[in-house]
């Protein structure tokens, strides 16, 4: 075999192991490739996902300071309702003064506070229930009580006895009593289970 053919037969052969070595290559590029795009799909779905949880996470954040501020809002504005509403009470309270009604409460009231302290001495009212007290305590021999005009009131009395105790049965002290119970009701006329 002369030197030609010898270099042809090694030059093919070289040939099919490069040809061998490019087509390896070319399957080993090609998975790789296939390999690196899948990689890059799965990672591209965890970042997806990751900015999806992220921004669930925000949007979470949002509505509940959202929800936060609203219950805010609305407790405010009940608050509200709820303290014009018992001050329109205490203004139908203070209204009652003058009516003929007015001294049979403020008779109530005032033995009331008798029976609270039976030992009472002193009987406080606003100058402006001084007359109306006056007749109630001349039509009532129980009732042997020192006058005293001083107290601001929209109505109602107060009665102390000589060891300092005091009996206030006065419609600001009897709302103020009451406003637990009343802040209770106002609740649940209005559908709401708790108002602070």
């Amino acid at each position: 075999m002369a030197l030609a053919d010898i270099l042809d037969a090694i030059r093919a052969e070289a040939d099919a192991e490069i040809e061998t070595i490019v087509r390896r290559a070319d399957e080993e590029c090609s998975a790789l490739l296939q390999h690196a795009r899948g990689q890059a799909e799965t990672e591209r779905g965890r970042l997806a996902r990751s900015r999806d949880a992220a921004a669930e996470r925000q949007a979470d954040r949002i509505v509940n300071r959202a929800r936060l501020e609203a219950d805010r809002d609305l407790r405010s504005e009940v608050e509200e309702l709820y303290v014009r509403i018992r001050d329109a009470a205490s203004e139908k309270l203070r209204s009652l003064r003058g009516t003929r009604c007015y001294e049979e409460v403020l008779a109530r009231l005032i033995q009331e506070c008798c029976v609270s302290l039976p030992d009472a001495t002193t009987l406080k009212v606003d100058p402006a229930d001084e007359q109306v007290a006056h007749r109630i305590l001349a039509a009532d021999d129980r009732l042997d009580l020192k006058l005293e005009a001083t107290l601001q009131t929209r109505g109602g009395a107060w009665v102390s006895g000589e060891n300092g105790r005091i009996v206030r049965n006065d419609f600001e002290s009897r709302l103020a009593r009451a406003d637990d119970l009343l802040r209770l009701i106002f609740a649940e006329k209005i559908g709401l289970r708790i108002l602070t």
